[in-house]
């Protein structure tokens, strides 16, 4: 359990350095490795900045292309946030959920 929360945290913290620093990164390595872990679970909290970086990256003309490859399991990380699975029940069930961005 203790792994999964540093875990979180890390890519929480990946997300935020990609938000400030993104062109000067490696981002073909940021992107799969925030999209790979998401939805994160045990620090949900974690799931904002990440779904911010991921927007922004994909909304980033200059980003874009670096993204392409990646969009099928971005896209995939990017519904099920938006969809309200980020603690991993589904949202249907859940009822109404407040915005992962808020």
């Amino acid at each position: 359990e203790d792994e999964a929360v540093v875990r979180d945290n890390a890519v929480g913290a990946l997300s935020r350095i990609a938000l400030s620093f993104g062109a000067a990164l490696p981002l073909d390595a940021v992107l799969r490795a925030i999209a790979d872990r998401l939805p994160l679970t045990e620090d949900e909290g974690e799931n904002a900045p990440a779904l911010r970086c991921l927007m922004q990256l994909l909304h980033a003309e200059e980003t874009r292309a670096v993204a392409a490859p990646h969009m099928p399991a971005l896209l995939k990380a990017i519904g099920h946030l938006l969809a309200g699975g980020g603690d991993g029940s589904p949202a249907a069930d859940a009822g109404p959920r407040p915005c992962p961005l808020d």
